[in-house]
């Protein structure tokens, strides 16, 4: 490529004086600048901030964007930035020896005819002698500038179909996928997502998107590899402060693109819809910004697809150390020295959890927003216009290098259903803040008569949930329990005995379901004297009218509706979690044999309910003599 003039957008740098031997370059064409060294070579088109990345010879990203779905306040979309500003070098490797360089794309807020009311700035970072390329956007928002909802964001990355053919998320998913023109061939089935192979080496799988969806905040590497070129893509997130939802929530990674071609996708869902969704909502004229990234497209070469995979595992370990990058100057991007930490104890009861199994971490208060007329609760599962900052405790704990800023420390444990908080922890630039014992007291309110599950806010544990991801689970229920699910508390097995989702009756092929009512027998000595409450823990809901309950044949109350986190239908068996009681009505538990029924109302295949624990609970004043131990 020639060299062409230096535009007066880059005023610090002379091409003519780079030495040969840099190796970091940037080049500007009419509409277009290239961020190169000797082992990748990326193209960014100023208009739009899409680019490609090429290595090796080989092109490897044909088509990386930001995208977004939403709305403004005054009913236009936001799915286009406004017009493209003049591009800023904001690292120039003419002044470092090329060891690095930086192009910040710029646009305006989008005005009166549409778009997202926002200053947006993307930037593309590449280091001397690397094979990763940084990628970061910053959103602003302001006086005069209309408000907006966001449903969906992300950065996708369209890859080259003739190299890559082997995807890895984690552990029990990676390897060869579908070519192209398999995809095209497929059978279609109950989700334009989802197909059924019928060629190629994956014949008669079922194919779909959200097999692959992934907690993300907790994946340290994903992506693509070629097995004839000996060639990988990953996805790597230095850190997780800027995504949506903590470390629980479930999020696309890659796929076959759906429309035809089949071209393979690798996904950056930074905010996203699915599995109980993400809030982002900001008020006209709201003075607010966020960072997206850095996140790291790393691309290594010379092994079979799983040791690439393995080892951007090992460069995620890398980038995680050296985060925060002080390379990166931003207002809105606290260096390493401007951040704080906070550390302590975490004692998670009288029966303190394994090792690994308690995530403690800050973030925002919870919010209540007004959307469609309807009031609703932002909590940390879906907040997304904040940062969060999470680790295990075990039982000690320390969180560094957290943005300065107030904050309440929230903890989950597998084990124990609700959540712990502590309000008002305040940060500070360079301080390390120590709570010193924090104690999640047991209790004491409730006792525990019979549990079905384990509070771990997954259905994981039970029939076929060891298989999510795997499409139409569902459909197996009924050939699974034929005669229903019918439990008896001490007797039956969680991982036999109870279907992972609480879905209707139905096929494949067909649309329709039909309700199912479960039954849970369990025996009494004697009637407990005072309150008697089932509780609910929730990993995933699409049911109209929520849960009804009865005991002994008689109703006994139900949960009312219930937030669609619409899980089932996407093939997980985790989503926003929460938790409902039903206090059951005096005189209709009995000495002896007991059934307790839960019926999920359905009208359609999509609607069913996730269990993360069934509980039958009595109030801490009642007594009941020979009571069955709590099943944990």
């Amino acid at each position: 490529m020639s060299l062409l003039r230096i535009s007066v957008l880059f005023p610090v740098l002379l091409l003519s004086a780079l030495p040969l031997h840099a190796s970091v370059r940037i080049t500007k064409e009419d509409r277009r600048i290239v961020l190169a060294n000797d082992q990748l070579s990326v193209t960014l088109r100023l208009e739009s901030g899409r680019f490609s990345l090429s290595a090796h010879d080989r092109v490897l990203v044909n088509d990386g964007y930001w995208s977004q779905v939403g709305r403004r306040s005054d009913g236009k979309d936001v799915a286009r930035t406004g017009p493209a500003k003049p591009p800023v070098l904001t690292i120039d490797p003419a002044t470092n020896g090329g060891e690095r360089g930086e192009v910040a794309l710029r646009f305006a807020p989008a005005g009166a005819e549409g778009g997202l009311p926002c200053e947006v700035e993307m930037r593309y970072t590449l280091g001397r002698d690397s094979s990763t390329l940084f990628v970061t956007s910053t959103w602003r928002h302001g006086p005069g500038m209309p408000g907006f909802t966001i449903g969906e964001a992300r950065h996708a990355m369209k890859l080259n179909g003739e190299l890559f053919d082997y995807l890895a998320v984690d552990e029990k998913r990676h390897g060869r996928m579908p070519s192209g023109a398999d995809w095209d061939r497929a059978e279609p089935l109950n989700l334009k997502e989802a197909r059924r192979i019928i060629s190629g080496p994956s014949a008669g799988k079922a194919e779909h998107k959200y097999g692959y969806s992934a907690m993300i905040a907790r994946a340290p590497a994903y992506g693509w590899a070629s097995s004839q070129k000996e060639l990988g893509i990953w996805l790597i997130n230095p850190s997780a402060e800027y995504l949506a939802g903590g470390p629980t929530k479930m999020e696309l990674t890659g796929h076959l693109d759906v429309n035809r071609g089949g071209t393979p996708v690798l996904l950056n869902m930074w905010h996203g819809s699915h599995y109980g969704g993400s809030s982002l909502h900001i008020a006209d004229n709201e003075v607010w910004s966020k960072v997206i990234g850095p996140f790291a497209v790393h691309v290594n070469t010379g092994a079979g697809p799983e040791a690439l995979w393995r080892q951007a595992i090992v460069q995620s370990s890398m980038e995680k150390a050296a985060w925060p990058y002080s390379w990166l100057r931003l207002p809105e991007y606290p260096d390493k020295a401007a951040r704080g930490s906070v550390k302590g104890v975490f004692q998670a009861g009288t029966n303190q959890p394994s090792h690994g199994s308690v995530l403690i971490g800050l973030a925002a208060d919870p919010a209540t927003t007004l959307r469609r007329g309807l009031s609703g609760t932002v909590d940390w599962q879906r907040n997304s216009r904040d940062y969060q900052f999470w680790t295990t405790a075990s039982p000690g704990f320390e969180i560094p290098n957290i943005r300065p800023g107030e904050y309440t420390l929230y903890a989950i444990a597998d084990g124990r259903p609700g959540e712990f908080s502590k309000a008002g922890i305040r940060i500070e630039p360079g301080q390390t803040l120590d709570l010193g014992t924090l104690e999640w007291k047991a209790e004491t309110s409730h006792r525990t008569l019979w549990q079905i599950g384990t509070a771990d806010r997954s259905a994981g544990e039970f029939r076929r949930g060891n298989e999510a991801g795997t499409w139409g689970l569902y459909y197996q229920f009924e050939k699974d329990f034929p005669e229903g699910v019918n439990f008896t508390i001490g007797i039956s097995d969680p991982a036999k005995d109870w279907n992972y989702a609480h879905c209707g009756i139905t096929t494949e092929g067909r649309r329709g379901s039909q309700s199912s009512t479960w039954n849970v027998h369990f025996d009494l000595p004697e009637v407990p004297g005072e309150e008697v409450s089932l509780r609910l823990g929730i990993a995933g809901n699409r049911s109209p009218s929520g849960v009804i309950v009865g005991v002994n044949g008689q109703p006994a109350g139900t949960t009312g509706p219930m937030p669609d986190t619409a899980v089932m239908h996407r093939d997980a068996v985790r989503g926003a979690w929460f938790e409902r009681r039903v206090p059951l009505p005096p005189g209709l538990l009995k000495p002896g044999r007991n059934t307790l029924s839960l019926m999920v109302p359905v009208q359609s295949w999509p609607d069913g309910v996730l269990y993360d624990f069934v509980r039958l609970e009595v109030a801490e004043e009642s007594h009941v003599s020979g009571q069955t131990a709590p099943a944990e």
